[in-house]
């Protein structure tokens, strides 16, 4: 091969996306331009359709409230967040959000997603939107005109998470809450049906702390305080025991839970000493 031919041979080597060294793809701003790796199309949404391991090497930032940054089109994919964001254009802080739109941080509504480790703000929907059998864990999500973390109609692990100003609610699932704090949410923090949730600080979101949408949820260990409604609303059958709710619903002297379908399974408190009524 000639020096020429070489050379050729070399650019268009260099401009096809591999792998990093470790196999795990690579996802930044840069190489967003003219995508990603294979099946990635020039442009947002930077498309994950191959299941595997990817990562985040810089900030991704879209340009309105319309656009999704990362789509996945697969199941079993892990997306490592690094460290970095995810960024869009919408402020929720004051209210209401704007500006909004369809866009969404990750948009990943199959099964076994796992995103971790960064941030995700200012999308014009959601901030992360997953399936059956997903996890999310270790985000900070905060700034998106719908919910926060979204996968009502699917059971996933939401763990040790920071969500706060998203504009209708925190944190919209069913599955394992735990460790999270949900706070400063313009709606309800917490929406969940047939949960287990545990050990999370919910406090100053501007409707319910926590409001249960379908029976068989679990309460346990959580602080829920200075929600602008009740602290727990149960539209449906679930038990708690072992939380502390105060300063909801308007102060301490008012009902702190509320629902027909509540069943206490252990001492609560309501205000700082002062078991639930």
């Amino acid at each position: 091969m000639t020096k020429r031919g070489i050379l050729a041979f070399m650019v268009v080597l260099a401009a096809v996306p591999v792998a990093a060294v470790d196999g795990v793809y690579e996802i930044n701003q840069v190489c967003m331009v003219s995508g990603c790796f294979p099946g990635d199309a020039p442009g947002f949404p930077v498309t994950i359709s191959s299941p595997g391991s990817y990562r985040l090497t810089g900030n991704l930032t879209v340009p309105d409230a319309d656009t999704v940054a990362i789509e996945t089109a697969v199941d079993g994919v892990s997306l490592d967040l690094n460290g970095f964001a995810l960024l869009g254009p919408t402020v929720c802080d004051p209210a209401p959000c704007t500006p909004t739109g369809p866009g969404h941080g990750v948009q990943a509504a199959l099964s076994r997603i796992t995103v971790t480790n960064g941030t995700v703000r200012g999308f014009g929907r959601y901030g992360v939107r997953v399936g059956r059998g997903s996890r999310v864990e270790g985000l900070w999500v905060s700034h998106n005109g719908n919910y926060g973390i979204h996968a009502f109609l699917a059971e996933i692990v939401v763990a040790h998470n920071v969500v706060s100003f998203n504009g209708t609610s925190g944190v919209e699932c069913q599955g394992v809450v735990e460790g999270n704090v949900v706070n400063l949410n313009l709606g309800t923090g917490l929406v969940v049906g047939k949960a287990v949730v545990r050990d999370n600080l919910v406090k100053g979101n501007g409707s319910h702390g926590i409001f249960v949408d379908s029976a068989g949820c679990m309460f346990t260990g959580n602080t829920i305080v200075d929600n602008g409604l009740l602290g727990i609303t149960f539209s449906s059958r679930g038990g708690y025991g072992g939380n502390v709710l105060t300063g909801n619903n308007g102060g301490d002297a008012n009902p702190q839970v509320g629902g027909s379908e509540a069943t206490e399974i252990g001492i609560n408190l309501c205000g700082s000493d002062t078991v639930c009524p």
